[in-house]
């Protein structure tokens, strides 16, 4: 009798486990089941030092209660009980302090019991990306040496373009019929003529030159006495400092009113277009400090790979992007490699040059 009450106790403590593993287990495969969710990011478009604020909303709509574990971008985590006819939410402000491109790619959502025998996992995938733009520094100077005086055309004349549209005034008869403004007469009803203010216009291509960072990285470690005491994390301090000064004078060349072009003969993450046509306007500056954000920090050479000669689409995409009067901002690891580039220039054109550089630049510490 004692031997069949043991038996029988054994019995009932294996029912029970048996009982509880198999309603873990289906508790566990209904519970991602009638339930919704949604990430939002805020800004996607920063500068060093600002927060990407992200936020998870789960939003249960069947009876039953479960767990979740939620594992995010930037090793963001949490974890909580989901009550029956619910809805959650769970948010981070992640701080981000460098320059470069952040893709989110997915979250991981894990689905359990509430006692935690069992789980299971679903992916919930993130399309965005956040882009981090290089940090503007306060810069004075001007944009007088790019200076294109008589408008954005300057091929067609005085006479065709020689300022600004600066409004309307009453028609004194003194100039062409070509000059009335026809809508502004019809709405005011007199005759209106367009008037203008002098003007002068910069256009301004800026080249970022990334092969002296590649041909220096590459040679690190060697007895090369230039790069004594150079290490890759000064390198990279270098090349995010350069890219800083490059974005200020380029923000500062569009408050002035000029238009920007961009040239680069490195990898941008995630796009094959290595330049930027001329342009202006703030969403205009927002895709040239983007290109700047997507700039990678080259790599060294390969064993059976050499340094580079001058890139000729590099120069070539120079050439055409900068026509017609254009100025340039030339950023480089070494001044004499912006010297190099001036000789390819015409001599009226020369003094257009700015150049940017990291060693012995006075133009980049002016800056």
């Amino acid at each position: 009798m004692a031997l069949l009450n043991h038996s029988l106790g054994l019995a009932s403590i294996a029912g029970t486990t048996l009982l509880l593993m198999v309603g873990s287990s289906l508790w566990t495969r209904i519970a991602p089941f009638r339930v919704s969710t949604h990430v939002q990011v805020g800004r996607t478009r920063l500068f060093p030092g600002e927060e990407v604020h992200l936020e998870v909303s789960i939003h249960n709509a069947k009876l039953l209660p479960f767990y979740l574990s939620m594992e995010g971008p930037f090793r963001t985590k949490g974890q909580t009980i989901v009550p029956p006819v619910s809805q959650i939410h769970h948010s981070w402000n992640i701080p981000l302090s460098r320059r470069g491109v952040y893709p989110l790619k997915t979250c991981s959502l894990t689905f359990g019991d509430p006692f935690g025998l069992s789980c299971t996992k679903r992916t919930l995938p993130l399309p965005e990306e956040i882009i981090v733009y290089p940090r503007l520094k306060t810069m004075e100077g001007s944009t007088d040496r790019f200076q294109e005086f008589f408008g954005l055309h300057p091929a067609k004349g005085l006479v065709e373009d020689p300022a600004w549209y600066g409004g309307t005034r009453d028609y004194t008869g003194s100039r062409p019929a070509r000059f009335i403004h026809w809508k502004a007469s019809a709405r005011i009803g007199t005759v209106q003529e367009k008037i203008f203010e002098p003007t002068s216009h910069a256009k301004i291509l800026v080249l970022v030159k990334v092969e002296g960072f590649r041909q220096h990285l590459s040679r690190l470690g060697s007895t090369d006495p230039s790069i004594e005491g150079v290490t890759r994390d000064d390198l990279e301090q270098d090349f995010e400092t350069l890219l800083e000064t490059v974005a200020s004078w380029a923000y500062l060349s569009f408050q002035q009113g000029a238009s920007l072009g961009f040239v680069t003969d490195g990898d941008l993450i995630g796009d094959a277009e290595p330049f930027l046509p001329m342009g202006s306007g703030y969403e205009h500056l927002g895709r040239f400090l983007e290109k700047l954000a997507r700039l990678r920090f080259p790599h060294p050479y390969s064993a059976s790979e050499g340094p580079r000669t001058p890139s000729d689409r590099f120069y070539r995409t120079a050439y055409e992007i900068g026509r017609w009067g254009t100025g340039y901002i030339y950023a480089c690891y070494e001044r004499a490699e912006g010297e190099y580039a001036r000789q390819f220039l015409s001599p009226h054109r020369r003094d257009r040059l700015l150049i940017l550089s990291v060693k012995d630049s006075p133009e980049g510490r002016d800056g």
